[in-house]
């Protein structure tokens, strides 16, 4: 379906908007057309399209909203496979019973994101796929191993690990179609963000560890560190550490000491660091109570 917004007294340039009802045809529309952007949940798009004629910036000549497409909605469960479609809400994802064990690490970071307002438009997909560098989730889901699956231009179906997708900063010209992400019982996560003063704010830094945890010790550990000024990385001279000792309280403390520093130079500021450092501590420190509590 074909809507033309051509009113010069609107908010936005004059624009096509497109809503088609499958993957196939939004894959060949955005094969076809020129100019052209995906439109998810729409809290960034619309503002940006909004702030580019405030400013007298040309914007994409057409727009393709996927709210229209059933196949890219609601998370499902099988055989402990968790797949999120990428048209699924921050909401919805905070409110699903399948977050538990590793998976409930998603709850916790949906929870610190933008307003209730927000949350009830803004999608992973959109979280995703926005190349925005500070966002809440690519950090939790390189920490989870996920996998991000496209439908290219030519309708095919590929695939790529989140940490792949990151490292090459986010560029794609495929449509995110799902996420997916094995449920492991055995593995623990914690999620740490800081911000400048609202607790709704754009965060100025943030942490994911993953670890699982064997006869009382780290293993198979992931650190992910989102400096926000660049897309997140893993921290693998932390992971080194990490993997084999024994979940004390001096591990948290310890761990200071075992920091990237080449990662850790990417913060600009001295509290940024210094909220870091507390993050880390933070992080381990959950990790280890939920061993003691279980």
């Amino acid at each position: 379906m074909l809507y033309v917004f051509e009113n010069y007294n609107m908010l936005i340039n004059p624009i096509k908007f497109y809503r088609p009802k499958t993957v196939k045809e939004a894959a060949e529309l955005y094969s076809s057309l020129e100019s052209v952007k995906l439109l998810a949940g729409g809290t960034f798009v619309v503002n940006n399209l909004k702030a580019s004629k405030r400013a007298g910036r040309k914007t994409n000549a057409n727009l393709i909203s996927l709210k229209g497409i059933d196949a890219l909605k609601g998370l499902v469960l099988s055989k402990d496979v968790l797949t999120i479609n990428s048209m699924a809400t921050i909401t919805e994802i905070f409110e699903s019973s399948y977050l538990k064990d590793n998976l409930s690490v998603l709850k916790n970071a949906c929870s610190t994101i933008g307003t209730t307002q927000i949350r009830n438009m803004a999608t992973i997909g959109g979280n995703i796929a926005c190349r925005y560098t500070w966002t809440e989730l690519p950090a939790v889901l390189i920490a989870l191993e996920a996998t991000l699956n496209f439908t290219g231009k030519n309708n095919k179906p590929q695939s790529i690990s989140a940490e792949e997708f990151f490292l090459n900063s986010a560029k794609t010209e495929d449509i995110l179609t799902s996420i997916t992400i094995k449920h492991k019982p055995g593995s623990s996560c914690s999620y740490q963000r800081f911000t400048k003063s609202s607790a709704i704010g754009i965060p100025l830094g943030a942490l994911c560890i993953r670890t699982d945890l064997r006869s009382g010790s780290f293993s198979n550990t992931k650190v992910v560190l989102n400096t926000t000024n660049s897309f997140p990385q893993r921290d693998r001279m932390l992971e080194e550490f990490l993997n084999g000792q024994k979940a004390s309280d001096g591990v948290a403390e310890s761990s200071l000491n075992n920091i990237d520093n080449d990662l850790f130079e990417k913060f600009i500021n001295d509290y940024q660091k210094h909220m870091f450092k507390i993050s880390i501590k933070n992080a381990v420190k959950q990790i280890i109570k939920g061993l003691k509590v279980k």
